[in-house]
């Protein structure tokens, strides 16, 4: 799964990641949003979240799944791959610091 293998390959440190869904066709239900919004193990690691698409179906999907995890984690939905690329470097600089 690749929770596991992320979580395994950076043992303790601080990530941020970018998803890039562009021109794809997803699906996730609501559990895998909340199993993924409540994964402490997955949230003390990954800090920072991008998601990057072109989709207005993929937008909405990622928008439930960004307020479903904003407690928890530093999300956002991105057109643009160049500008998720800055935010996640910025933010995950800032979640070091922290």
């Amino acid at each position: 799964m690749f929770r596991n293998q992320l979580i395994d390959l950076v043992k303790h440190e601080k990530i941020g990641i970018i998803v890039k869904a562009w021109d794809i066709q997803a699906h996730a239900s609501i559990s895998s949003m909340q199993f993924f919004t409540n994964d402490t193990k997955f949230n003390n690691v990954c800090k920072v979240q991008a998601v990057v698409t072109n989709k207005l179906a993929l937008k909405l999907l990622a928008n439930f799944y960004v307020e479903f995890l904003k407690k928890r984690s530093n999300a956002k939905i991105f057109n643009n791959e160049n500008d998720a690329i800055c935010w996640v470097k910025d933010n995950i600089n800032s979640a070091l610091k922290s």
